[in-house]
């Protein structure tokens, strides 16, 4: 009876790890959290850009954030570790030069510089 808890303790272990590396993985990609900032800071722009969400391919800032950590992920995954690594650090700069922003031509230049505007 002990070893069969101490088995089910360890699976359960196991599984938790997973999980946690699996949300630590995903969650919290450099592009992931370029994607919430790109889609923050175009939910506050498109109109001052004379632009809708449609114009992005997305039906709103949700879809928009989805679909681009979504493509950015494949993308990443395509890429040899190298080239994977740059592109990751470009999507922490972008996500960090988005970060709070509130100035829609500052933020433009941003997505701008780096080749993410719409």
């Amino acid at each position: 009876m002990r070893l069969e808890f101490a088995l089910g303790l360890a699976a359960v272990k196991s599984s938790l790890a997973l999980l946690a590396l699996t949300v630590a993985l995903g969650g919290c990609s450099p592009c992931s959290d370029s994607c919430t900032q790109q889609a923050a800071v175009y939910d506050l722009c498109l109109a001052d850009w004379n632009l809708e969400w449609s114009d992005l391919g997305a039906t709103d800032e949700e879809d928009f954030r989805y679909s681009c950590s979504d493509s950015n992920q494949v993308w990443i995954q395509s890429l040899d570790s190298e080239s994977a690594s740059l592109q990751e650090q470009r999507c922490s700069d972008l996500g960090a030069s988005l970060r709070g922003e509130t100035d829609c031509a500052q933020a433009w230049e941003a997505l701008v510089s780096y080749g993410a505007e719409p």
